[in-house]
């Protein structure tokens, strides 16, 4: 992934427009854009990383020739650190949680059930 589309790709995954990152970085408007097709100053490439809470690694990670890199939001390593410090059972749980999971709208229904801890009886 190139470094605008990582940016593009933050933004969405944090709801900020690039126009309102360049604003609240004091960025010129228009100037992440031209990083399509350029590089960055070290200095805006350091505002970016450090609003995202990335490293510049992360954040240039394919133009630096490495191709496998994972972006992860904040909330993404958040859950990562307490998947690794939570216990078997409560792994297993999670692991059941998600081996139940169906990517379409009928979850919500179930989702909104378990979050108000009712249960629907299906006799």
């Amino acid at each position: 992934m190139a470094l605008y589309d990582t940016i593009q790709f933050l933004c969405k995954q944090n709801k900020i427009s690039i126009a309102q990152l360049e604003k609240q970085l004091n960025i010129g408007n228009g100037t992440i854009a031209r990083w399509n097709k350029g590089f960055p100053t070290i200095d805006n490439a350091i505002k970016v990383a450090r609003f995202f809470e990335i490293s510049l690694d992360y954040l240039t990670g394919d133009l630096l020739g490495q191709e496998n890199t994972l972006i992860l939001t904040p909330l993404e390593r958040d859950l990562i650190c307490k998947w690794r410090s939570a216990d078997r059972r409560d792994k297993d749980l999670v692991d059941f949680i998600l081996s139940q999971y169906q990517p379409h709208d009928a979850n919500l229904e179930i989702f909104d059930d378990l979050k108000s801890g009712n249960q629907k009886n299906n006799d």
